[in-house]
C-alpha cells in the first residue's frame, strides 16, 4: 500500500504501544527499507503513532524525501525530537492542525506559532519521561490570531502564558503531569503520576485578560492549583464557559467554597461563605475527579451542585441545563438515591467513588469514559496495531 500513497488524502500509521513489564519497556520495531513516492500531491492529513526508539528514520522518509504541497493536518505520537528539526517550515506555514508529543520548550512552542499562522488546533506535549526544563529561555512573544483549540503539556507554564496571546482561543487544556513511575502500590501495579509543572496563577490570569478570548472549554489535569486559584480562574471564564474538566493534582483544590460558587441557588436559599456568587451559568458538561476534594462532605455537595444545574436550571433565564457529568467523591446511601434519580430523569452521569484507584488520564484531553451508569468501571487502555490508508 505504501507505493500508492500518492493517491491518498489521509495516511494513518499506528503501531502498538510499548509493552510495559516489570523488567522495563519493550519497544516495537519497524522496517525502514520502504520506498515512498517522491511526491504526495493529494495528502492533506497524516497521523503517525510509532512508539519505537528509531522512529526518526521514518520521519525522514516522510518529510525529508516526499513533497506534500497540500498537507494541513499532522498528528505525531511517540517522537521525542523537536518538530522544528524535521518538519519543513513551508509545511508548518500551511498547517491548520498539529498534534505532537515532541519535547518542545516554551521557546520552540512560540517559534512553532510564528511559523504556523494558520493553526486552529494544536497540542504540544512532553514525553512522559522528560523532566521540566530548567534552562532560562527568552522566547519571542507571539500573538496568534487563528488558534481556537490548545492543549499544552507540562512545561514552564508561567513563562508560557507570559509569552502568548490567543484572542481566538475557545478550548484550553493544561496538563501538569510530567513523570509516570511504574511500580507496585499496595495491590495495584501501574503508573504513579508526579506533578512537577509549577502553576503560574498571575501569568495565567494576565493571559486571559490580555487575550480577551471567549473560552467555552477549560481543562486542568494534574496541576498544583489551590482552591483560591481555581475560584479565580472560574470567575475569569465564567460568562462563556460551557465545559469544565478538573482531574488530579497535588493540592486538594476542590473545597466547599469551589462547590458553592458552582451551585445555583434560588432567591432566598442559604448561601455559602462566599455569599451569593455563582459562576459559569452556561456550564453543560463537567468532569471532577482524582483525589481533589478537600472536605468530608464532598458527596452531598456534589449532588447538590448537580441537582441545581439539572433539576433547577430550567426554566431559569440565562442558566443552561447540565447535560453530562463525570465526577468523583464519597457518597452515602441517600446520595446514591439522588444520583439514580438524576439518571432516571435523563442526565448522562458517571460517578466514581473516591476510594477507587485513580487512573491517570493518559491521553490528556480525551473523554475516555462516556457512560451513563454510575456502576461502570474505568476502561483499560488497550494496545493495538493499526495501519490504515484512505
Amino acid at each position: 500500500m505504501i507505493p500508492h500513497l500518492n493517491r491518498c488524502h489521509q495516511f494513518t500509521l499506528q503501531c502498538g504501544r510499548p509493552a510495559i513489564t516489570r523488567d522495563g519497556i519493550i519497544f516495537h520495531h519497524f522496517p525502514f527499507d520502504l520506498r515512498l513516492p517522491t511526491s504526495l500531491p493529494l495528502l492533506r492529513e497524516i497521523n503517525l503513532n510509532l512508539p519505537f526508539a528509531d522512529a526518526q528514520k521514518f520521519l525522514n522518509l516522510i518529510f525529508g524525501v516526499a513533497q506534500t504541497p497540500v498537507l494541513q493536518r499532522i498528528s505525531l505520537a511517540g517522537f521525542p525530537p523537536s518538530l522544528l528539526s524535521y518538519i519543513p517550515h513551508s509545511t508548518l506555514s500551511r498547517l491548520t492542525s498539529l498534534h505532537t508529543t515532541s519535547a518542545e520548550s516554551v521557546q520552540r512552542c512560540c517559534s512553532i506559532f510564528h511559523l504556523a499562522p494558520n493553526l486552529k488546533r494544536c497540542r504540544l506535549d512532553l514525553h512522559a519521561s522528560d523532566h521540566v526544563r530548567k534552562a532560562v529561555e527568552k522566547p519571542l512573544p507571539i500573538t496568534h490570531h487563528s488558534l481556537e483549540q490548545l492543549y499544552v503539556g507540562p512545561t514552564n507554564l508561567n513563562l508560557f502564558f507570559k509569552s502568548v496571546t490567543l484572542p481566538a482561543l475557545q478550548a484550553l487544556s493544561i496538563n501538569g503531569k510530567t513523570i509516570m513511575e511504574w511500580g507496585a502500590d499496595d495491590d495495584f501495579w501501574g503508573p504513579t503520576v508526579r506533578c512537577t509543572a509549577k502553576w503560574g496563577q498571575p501569568a495565567f490570569l494576565a493571559f486571559l485578560s490580555r487575550s480577551l478570548c471567549a473560552l467555552t472549554k477549560l481543562s486542568f489535569y494534574d496541576l498544583d492549583l489551590t482552591s483560591t486559584a481555581l475560584i479565580q480562574c472560574l470567575e475569569a471564564v465564567s460568562p462563556t464557559l460551557i465545559e469544565l474538566h478538573i482531574e488530579g493534582g497535588e493540592h486538594l483544590c476542590v473545597d466547599q467554597n469551589v462547590m458553592n460558587v458552582l451551585t445555583y441557588r434560588r432567591p432566598g436559599e442559604p448561601v455559602g461563605t462566599l455569599g451569593s456568587r455563582f459562576f459559569c451559568p452556561r456550564l453543560e458538561r463537567i468532569r471532577m475527579r482524582g483525589y481533589i476534594f478537600s472536605f468530608t462532605g464532598s458527596g452531598r455537595a456534589m449532588v447538590d451542585m448537580l441537582e441545581s444545574r439539572y433539576q433547577q436550571a430550567w426554566p431559569v433565564e440565562g442558566l443552561s441545563q447540565l447535560k453530562w457529568a463525570f465526577v468523583g467523591g464519597r457518597y452515602l446511601k441517600n446520595h446514591w438515591k439522588r444520583i439514580e434519580a438524576l439518571e432516571s430523569e435523563g442526565l448522562e452521569l458517571l460517578v466514581v467513588e473516591e476510594g477507587t484507584k485513580y487512573l491517570p488520564n493518559y491521553l490528556g484531553d480525551l473523554t475516555l469514559f462516556e457512560c451513563k451508569s454510575h456502576t461502570s468501571s474505568p476502561q483499560s487502555i488497550i494496545s493495538r496495531a493499526q495501519f490504515r490508508i484512505r
